[in-house]
């Protein structure tokens, strides 16, 4: 066979002429390492740059350990008696803490609370200016978070004892104790108690509830307004509740609310406005305090008759004095002087 031609081109370098490929460059990260197991080499080596490293790195140990518990750590209850009241509004309103504490501990708290902003001085009243200006974004969804929950477990401390299935006569008489003392602890908060009895507090809610109902029923409450308010129990203070709390909440407040408009209502006394003297100040009624007396009207009729019955002859004596040369019979003299 024929042997293929070898060619006759040729190389123009030989290989060993040809000069060594560059070294590759390591990669950022390693070229770092390597920086720093040098530098931490020379400091180890060292002793002076090794003790003055482990100080500083004993510090920032501290400092991240004291930042972290600060970030961390509950806020502390402050002193209700003392504290500026941006610190009050501040634990009240926007922390977490404030939502664990039990409903009662709560409660105490904020009557506290109003206590202090019936003295407050004018300092008291920039700083709770300056809070209130700062009640924007995220504080003031945490706001509305804390005003919630309270009104939730407030309403869910009652109803947890609520008895659905018990007899008729049984849920009344819980629901209607249940408002008497929901009663007492509003009144509690805003610092004042009224010195009525439990019957007279049942009287009232039943009278409100059945004013209520017609207010409602007449079509005076506009249909915006009522969808409006639905959806702000719903998805404004209903959100933060639970399941279960809705369901006991909405079971009890539905009989309760039942039970006070189908209460017995004794009938309003007619009010008996007080009359007012000329110098504006009241003055009892006298036609209340003494029945069998003579009205006032009769009296300022006779007081007029007699009146009416002495002037003529007033004006006659006058008339007589005016003219003394008249005849006594009323006939003018004609004679001149």
């Amino acid at each position: 066979m024929n042997e293929m031609p070898k060619s006759r081109l040729e190389p123009l370098l030989e290989e060993e002429t040809l000069p060594p490929p560059a070294p590759k460059r390591p990669r950022w990260d390693r070229r770092l390492d390597a920086r720093l197991r040098a530098w931490a080499w020379e400091v180890w080596n060292r002793p002076r740059l090794r003790r003055a490293g482990g100080a500083a790195l004993g510090v920032l140990a501290l400092a991240v350990a004291v930042g972290t518990y600060f970030a961390l750590r509950p806020v502390p209850q402050p002193d209700f008696r003392t504290a500026n009241v941006d610190v009050l509004f501040n634990y009240v309103l926007l922390t977490d803490e404030f939502n664990r504490l039990p409903v009662e501990q709560r409660l105490e708290l904020l009557s506290q609370l109003i206590q202090r902003l019936r003295s407050i001085d004018a300092d008291q009243s920039l700083l709770m200016a300056a809070f209130a200006a700062q009640i924007t974004g995220e504080v003031r969804d945490q706001l509305e978070e804390n005003v919630s929950r309270l009104a939730i477990d407030v309403f869910d401390n009652y109803a947890r004892d609520y008895r659905p299935a018990a007899p008729p006569q049984e849920r009344k008489e819980y629901v209607e104790q249940t408002f008497i003392e929901f009663q007492k602890t509003l009144e509690r908060l805003a610092g004042f108690e009224r010195n009525i009895s439990d019957e007279e507090r049942l009287i009232e809610g039943r009278r409100q509830a059945k004013r209520d109902l017609e207010y409602v029923q007449s079509g005076g409450m506009p249909i915006e307004d009522t969808v409006r308010m639905i959806t702000f129990l719903n998805r404004g203070i209903g959100s933060r509740a639970t399941g279960h709390q809705k369901i006991r909440i909405n079971s009890m407040v539905s009989q309760m609310i039942q039970t006070l408009r189908e209460g017995e209502v004794p009938p309003e006394e007619p009010m008996q406005r007080p009359r007012r003297s000329g110098d504006g100040q009241a003055r009892p009624d006298p036609d209340a305090s003494n029945p069998d007396d003579q009205p006032a009207e009769q009296a300022t009729e006779t007081g007029d008759e007699a009146t009416g019955a002495s002037a003529p002859d007033q004006d006659v004596g006058d008339e007589k004095e005016s003219n003394p040369d008249d005849d006594a019979d009323g006939t003018p003299d004609d004679d001149g002087p």
